[in-house]
């Protein structure tokens, strides 16, 4: 697997591989800059399976150190920039690395053709912690490489391929989304800035001056550009030249998707997948459009349903178990390190279903779903209703503990002008059962989320019951 995506990297290919607002580098002279840190951490005494932290802004040096990692044999643990000191302390304490890089490294080409050192652990990717301390989860390069060909086959990716960078290189998304999947076909890395409520503003006008003509985008960053909309001019390149835009990481409301596709007039590709088992399924331009399905699973996946004793069984609804051959191989945490056993069904933690041509739906988080008067809710049900609602940018609803349903229903709404309450109630009244309608309504500036966009719920769930909110 590994010759694949090593096949392009030669002295002498001149297509390009990275490009940015200040640098163009073909593979050729990517490969040099590359085997140049290789060397340059071997004289450092740094020896195979040692591991390399990154704490770097999304730049071209990020994603050398990702490249020199691979060939020269290394375990990688990216470290977002944007997490809490804390967090980074704790991922810094329980991985141990023999370097922690902090600033760009200095840069030097070599000649010397260096082959791939295939490690036991290439990369140790840690989870957002949005609910717990991050989780350092543990992948061999087989996995990685091979999650992205099967993703790259489904979706039409290819060497024409220019994917615009935009997520955070410190997270699992940022690495084999949009970097392992471009490269592995000989396609172009475009570095765009990370994607946040300022570089929004100019986000359409990176995507055209670099040329880029593949989306990889969260479902918050599809709000945000719905909002600030785009020029007629603005829209008709996109319409030219915009191939793929792929939407995943967290649940992609389909008034959200919808609005979008009405906007910018490109299609949206949902897709689901998890830090532990990688790409699971997707949709595509070589895919029926089933309203509200991630789309079929790749190939590598067979997914088992088990069925809850709740209202959800009514539509072959249950909990999603995955086996895959891309499945992490260990998980690290300041508790324990658990090794996987690649023949055991892995819980995924979230609610939905197969159809007979293999289409997967998600409906709902375990977690997330409100036992409230002897029924289950499903809580992505609600929030899809509420999306629907004119008006409303964004919506989280929790549980809240209740002495007479168990729990109730309660909905944060970001809206763009005060929310009428009693036009809300009698939409969800005239979309849902009795006791999925919420009993509260809170309106709020903005919901609290990770750097990759995630709402963190649980933060709404500790200001409810401080009285915060």
């Amino acid at each position: 697997m590994i010759e694949k995506l090593s096949k392009h990297f030669s002295h002498n290919n001149q297509n390009i591989a990275i490009q940015s607002d200040t640098e163009t580098l073909c593979y050729a002279q990517l490969t040099k800059l590359v085997n140049g840190l290789v060397i340059q951490w071997r004289q450092q005494g740094l020896k195979p399976n040692d591991i390399i932290a990154v704490e770097l802004e999304n730049s071209l040096d990020f994603i050398l150190c990702y490249l020199a990692a691979l060939w020269g044999g290394y375990t990688i643990v990216p470290v977002n920039s944007e997490l809490p000191d804390r967090d980074k302390e704790y991922i810094i304490d329980i991985t141990k690395p023999k370097l922690h890089i902090k600033a760009a490294p200095s840069r030097t080409t070599s000649e010397i053709n260096i082959s791939p050192v295939i490690s036991k652990t290439y990369l140790i990717a840690f989870t957002s912690g949005t609910t717990s301390k991050p989780k350092g989860i543990c992948h061999h390069i087989n996995s990685l490489l091979t999650s992205a060909e099967e993703f790259n086959e489904a979706t039409g990716i290819n060497q024409t391929c220019r994917m615009i960078h935009c997520l955070p290189m410190g997270y699992m998304a940022g690495f084999l989304n949009t970097i392992l999947c471009p490269l592995l076909t000989g396609g172009c890395v475009v570095i765009c800035p990370q994607f946040n409520a300022l570089t929004a503003l100019t986000f359409w006008k990176s995507a055209i001056q670099l040329s880029g003509n593949t989306l990889w985008l969260t479902p918050t960053m599809l709000m945000l550009l719905n909002r600030l909309g785009a020029s007629q001019e603005t829209k008709a390149w996109i319409n030219d030249n915009i191939s793929n835009t792929f939407v995943g990481t967290a649940p992609l409301p389909l008034a959200v998707k919808n609005k979008f596709e009405q906007i910018f007039g490109v299609n949206c590709y949902e897709s689901y997948g998890m830090t532990e088992i990688l790409f699971i399924s997707t949709n595509s331009k070589y895919t029926k459009e089933k309203k509200g399905s991630v789309g079929k699973l790749l190939a590598n996946n067979t997914v088992r349903i088990s069925p809850i004793s709740t209202t959800l069984d009514e539509n072959d609804e249950g909990l999603i178990y995955i086996k895959s051959n891309t499945i992490y191989t260990q998980i690290i945490t300041d508790e324990e390190l658990s090794e996987n056993n690649m023949s055991a069904l892995f819980e995924t933690g979230d609610i939905g279903k197969v159809d007979e041509d293999g289409y997967l739906y998600i409906t709902g988080r375990k977690k997330d779903i409100i036992i409230s008067g002897g029924k289950n809710l499903s809580v992505r049900a609600i929030e899809e209703t509420i999306y629907n609602i004119k008006g409303v940018q964004e919506v989280a609803v929790i549980g809240e503990h209740n002495e007479l349903w168990g729990e109730i229903a309660v909905a944060f709404i970001v809206s763009n002008n005060p929310i009428d309450k009693q036009q809300v109630i009698k939409h969800c009244e005239h979309h849902l059962i009795k006791e999925a309608v919420p009993k509260k309504f809170i309106s709020i500036s903005a919901l609290p989320k990770s750097s990759t966009g995630k709402i963190q719920k649980q933060l709404l769930k500790e200001k409810l019951t401080d009285g915060v909110l």
